[in-house]
């Protein structure tokens, strides 16, 4: 009966410490922004839409958690392209440019890269509306040829299974 007893307490004890190993995470490439990094809102006129706008500067960091090196698509002029925000009240600035064509950008392994993105928003847009994400759709070279990436861009088609999101930030007044 003891040796029973044992049992049950021994099968109970290994029971409740040894939990069932969980499955390893995905690795997926990071897109963030660091809400202190964000610059102070300034007062621009912009050649585009409404004339007052604020904008503020970040740095939108892409980490590569992989053994490999990441090369992605970008243009070599309107590298904002391929950024969008969940927000239709924060606008990604547009860059006038000449001689824009298709380009890479390399991510070594497990390192990141860093644009500096500005973002604009309505002079008079309320603080509920000026919390965003930023998506970056990275189109990744060599599974992707230039020709393709163009077609997306132009056309504006782009695979939703390239859209990586950021964490969501605000812009302070």
């Amino acid at each position: 009966m003891k040796a029973i007893l044992i049992l049950i307490v021994l099968s109970t004890a290994l029971f409740v410490v040894c939990k069932p190993a969980t499955k390893p995470q995905k690795k997926v490439y990071v897109l963030s922004i660091a809400q202190n990094k964000i610059t102070k809102a300034r007062d621009t006129t912009v050649f585009w839409g409404k004339k007052h706008y604020r904008y503020v500067t970040a740095p939108v960091k892409l980490f590569n958690p992989f053994d490999d090196s990441l090369v992605y698509f970008s243009m070599t002029c309107s590298t904002f392209d391929i950024f969008i925000t969940n927000n239709k009240n924060v606008e990604i600035e547009l860059q006038p440019c000449e001689h824009n064509f298709p380009t890479h950008f390399n991510v070594p392994s497990h390192q990141s890269s860093i644009t500096n993105v500005r973002f604009f928003f309505p002079k008079n847009t309320e603080n509920n509306l000026r919390r965003f994400k930023i998506g970056m759709y990275l189109c990744k070279y060599p599974e992707m040829n230039e020709s393709e990436f163009l077609e997306y861009l132009v056309h504006n088609s782009w695979p939703k299974s390239f859209l990586i999101w950021s964490n969501e930030v605000t812009i302070k007044r």
